[in-house]
């Protein structure tokens, strides 16, 4: 009985298998052919156009130049009768159907067959679209029925101008269907169908002739009024094609159409892919329809050949399991699976009470892991809050060292200008001043006073600087502030240490760039890039460079920081955020610095930063973050 359910179990695996790989064959047939016939379809239906359009961009030029020709713009002055021959002479030298001109009331008053029982002289074509576009100062391409020949052809028309004032338009006439066929598939039947549809998608040529006259879908009753009243192609009812199903399948069109001899009210008919290309400029669309019959069959095929393959593998399979089965003896185990089951049962009592032990156990030491993250968490939160206090106290030192020596000459330059005042006011009170003793004080004081003052300013940018950066890194407020001035303010509050230094530090930012946003934690974030590229970048007294481009969008603003120092080894790379991760330990390194700057972006500023490097050729960290950050929580 086990044997049979483990033989009916297996054959329902194997049927199952079977299955799956038919579905996934089938499928994967339909979409390598569906997407090959799609392919070979807008091959050929670029060839085909680009022909067309190549035959057709070589007569678009003659109507206007017609339209300038002195003799032209006379004869419709003045008409006489003076241009048929010379039109007629124009159309043999180009090879078109028909050239003529026509005056503004849409009368032929001129035509290259004036000497044909089917004239076009005298005739008003005031009706056609070509006619009314050119008369509004428009050149028009239209695809239409020849009134009086009834083929189809490529019309051109462009306004004469007199001064500003339209007198008259000229027209050409292309017979495009000698062209069309030349090229048309050649397996067409029930395989492939060739349509070209003018700009309303109306057929007017077709591989197969039941197709012709027909709309690629059905057009409303007023496109249909405005295409009748034009005559475009005389009388003809122009019904929409027979499609009762279609849909798309990634990016493909599939249709279905009703065969001619079935009713209106049945829904079945030939699948076809349906493929396009437009004319562009020309004015009209070129459609394939390719029969999906050819699909069915390598699906069938495929799946065929795979049964048959799965067939064999199985019977494979069954024959060798046969052997093996057939070599081991069933008493052996019979005997032997009393015992096996007694020894199995204590072996499994006993691994489940040592799984209770080692569960009590892991229960215990995660409650401790999670007490010991927990103070972790905190000791790291501390660390991180020390860290940010240090660098605004060693921000507070630099540039408290950095005041002191403009103030002390400018103390040292008052003191002296006070002393040679005080001379020269006792010399004047006693009479004794002199000229030259007059102009070397002027000479003293504008030089003090001038030492003074760029001194005095010198120490005012520095405590705006100071007192910018400070105040918004102690203060967590969102505000609108420019980037590169933020940027300057920053070097200028760091340049008590940038000065021990001969590093370069080069800002690539427009004027007018704005940030709404948190300056505090953008300048830590600055603070601290720089502050790690000179510890861990360049050796003492190397010279580096460092440059900081800003790009913007409408809703976002790249900040790419580089330096071309020593890098980051790849062992490194994926580490250099994670806390307390430093490679300088020794030098007193912390190991936060750029952890800090990995949770101010993410967090405070809501954007992304990524550490780019090679070792050896210096390291690049891209800022992401949005033009007008989000609130943060309190």
């Amino acid at each position: 009985m086990t044997n049979y359910l483990s033989n009916r179990r297996l054959t329902v695996i194997m049927l199952l298998i079977t299955l799956i790989f038919s579905i996934v064959t089938a499928v994967w047939t339909k979409n390598r052919t569906i997407r090959k016939i799609h392919k070979n379809a807008i091959e050929y239906l670029n060839t085909y156009n680009n022909y067309l359009l190549d035959k057709m961009k070589a007569y678009i030029s003659y109507p206007k130049i017609l339209s300038h020709r002195p003799h032209v713009i006379e004869e419709l002055r003045h008409p006489g009768q003076q241009l048929n021959e010379y039109l007629a002479q124009f159309n043999q030298d180009i090879g078109l159907s028909i050239v003529f001109i026509m005056n503004k009331n849409g009368v032929v008053v001129a035509s290259s067959n004036y000497k044909d029982s089917s004239s076009f002289v005298g005739k008003n074509f005031s009706f056609r679209e070509y006619f009314q576009n050119a008369m509004k100062g428009m050149p028009s391409d239209q695809i239409s029925f020849g009134i009086l020949t009834r083929i189809v052809g490529f019309f051109r028309s462009h306004p004469v101008m007199d001064g500003d004032e339209v007198i008259g338009v000229v027209v050409i006439k292309y017979d495009i269907q000698y062209d069309m066929d030349q090229i048309a598939p050649k397996n067409t039947g029930e395989h492939m169908i060739l349509m070209v549809a003018d700009d309303y998608e109306v057929v007017f040529h077709a591989s197969d002739k039941k197709f012709l006259f027909h709309t690629i879908h059905k057009l409303p009753e007023d496109t249909l009024k405005t295409i009748k009243e034009s005559k475009r192609y005389a009388d003809e009812p122009l019904p929409s094609l027979p499609i009762v199903k279609e849909s798309e399948e990634d990016g493909l069109k599939f249709v279905t159409i009703r065969h001619s001899e079935q009713s209106e009210i049945q829904n079945t008919g030939t699948d076809y892919l349906m493929v396009g290309t437009s004319g562009k400029t020309i004015g009209w669309n070129v459609h394939l329809l390719v029969e999906l019959s050819g699909v069915r069959y390598e699906i069938y095929k495929n799946v065929v050949f795979v049964l048959l393959s799965m067939i064999l593998i199985y019977s494979v399979g069954a024959f060798t399991i046969f052997r093996i089965k057939k070599g081991h003896e069933l008493n052996q185990y019979r005997q032997h699976l009393e015992e096996l089951v007694k020894e199995r049962t204590s072996a499994l009592t006993q691994a489940n009470e040592q799984l209770r032990d080692e569960i009590n156990k892991r229960k215990a030491l995660l409650s401790e892991l999670e007490t010991a993250y927990d103070d972790l968490k905190k000791s790291q939160d501390h660390l991180i809050q020390s860290e940010k206090m240090a660098a605004l106290g060693g921000l507070v030192a630099g540039v408290a060292h950095e005041i002191n020596t403009p103030i002390g000459i400018g103390i040292t330059g008052a003191s002296h200008f006070n002393e040679i005042t005080k001379a020269v006011a006792a010399s004047v009170n006693d009479g004794t001043i002199t000229r030259t003793k007059m102009d070397e004080y002027i000479a003293d004081a504008a030089d003090i006073s001038a030492l003074i003052l760029k001194n005095l300013i010198r120490t005012g940018e520095l405590i705006k600087s100071f007192k910018m950066v400070a105040a918004d890194q102690l203060r967590e407020q969102r505000r609108q502030f420019n980037i590169k001035q933020y940027l300057n303010d920053i070097i200028l509050s760091l340049q008590p240490r940038l000065k021990r230094t001969s590093h370069a530090i080069k800002i690539n930012c427009e004027e007018s760039s704005a940030l709404d946003s948190y300056p505090g934690a953008f300048a830590q974030v600055i603070t601290n890039l720089i502050m790690n590229s000179l510890v861990h970048a360049y050796d003492t007294g190397q010279q580096g460079n460092i440059t900081i481009d800003v790009t913007k969008t409408d809703d976002s603003v790249t900040i790419t920081y580089k330096d071309d120092g020593k890098g980051i080894g790849a062992e490194n790379i994926k580490k250099i955020f994670d806390p307390f991760f430093t490679t300088n330990r020794g030098g007193g390194g912390t190991g936060l610095g750029l952890n800090i700057c990995y949770n101010v972006v993410t967090q405070t500023l809501k954007g992304t930063i990524v550490c780019e490097s090679v070792e050896g050729e210096g390291v690049a960290f891209i800022l992401n973050v949005p033009c007008a950050a989000k609130e943060t929580a309190a």
